[in-house]
């Protein structure tokens, strides 16, 4: 036994000098075979780490954008083509008998950002729309008034709005809803 040990002791001595006369790959194979470390493959620098992670954020933005486009196309040809007949009779009947006016308080920095994508969602509910601001819009039925935007006067452009309504369209509906820019109706 004892000539055995000897033995080995023999062989790992030469393996380690063969290891330090060796080149520096057959070295990190000797460390992964005596000290069962696996040497590191790949290191990025922290610069090309963030380049990494700045590609792959852009990637992932371009997706949801992707998505998001071929959903609301989707969704928008699913109803034009015939969503409208897969109500229950209860729900056509009320759209024909009760009209439901929507207005919508918004400005105009907001009209491609948020009011178009009320008209195309919860907007096409109503069976007139209109969006209350202070600058016309060949996409939207605008109704212009003559305040600022801002917080101050909001409430003084609520009350002009409610005016209008009531005093050029109150035939058009039986019911009217105020909304926001930013809100959704479902």
């Amino acid at each position: 036994m004892s000539e055995h040990k000897i033995t080995l002791e023999q062989l790992q001595h030469e393996q380690l000098e063969q290891v330090v006369r060796s080149p520096a790959r057959k070295r990190e194979e000797l460390q992964v075979l005596l000290i069962g470390a696996r040497p590191t493959l790949y290191r990025l620098s922290p610069r090309r780490l963030c380049v990494f992670a700045s590609i792959c954020s852009v990637a992932l933005i371009a997706l949801y954008a992707y998505w998001d486009v071929m959903m609301l196309t989707a969704l928008s040809a699913r109803r034009d083509v015939g969503a409208r007949d897969l109500r229950s009779p209860l729900a056509a009947q009320l759209e024909r008998e009760v009209r439901v006016l929507c207005w919508v308080m918004t400005t105009p920095k907001y009209h491609k950002t948020r009011a178009v994508h009320i008209l195309r969602t919860w907007g096409k509910r109503c069976n007139k729309i209109y969006f209350i601001t202070s600058a016309p819009d060949d996409e939207l039925d605008t109704i212009v008034l003559n305040k600022t935007d801002s917080y101050d006067v909001l409430w003084g452009k609520t009350k002009e709005a409610f005016t209008y309504f009531y005093e050029n369209k109150l035939h058009e509906a039986d019911w009217f809803m105020k909304a926001d820019d930013d809100t959704y109706v479902n």
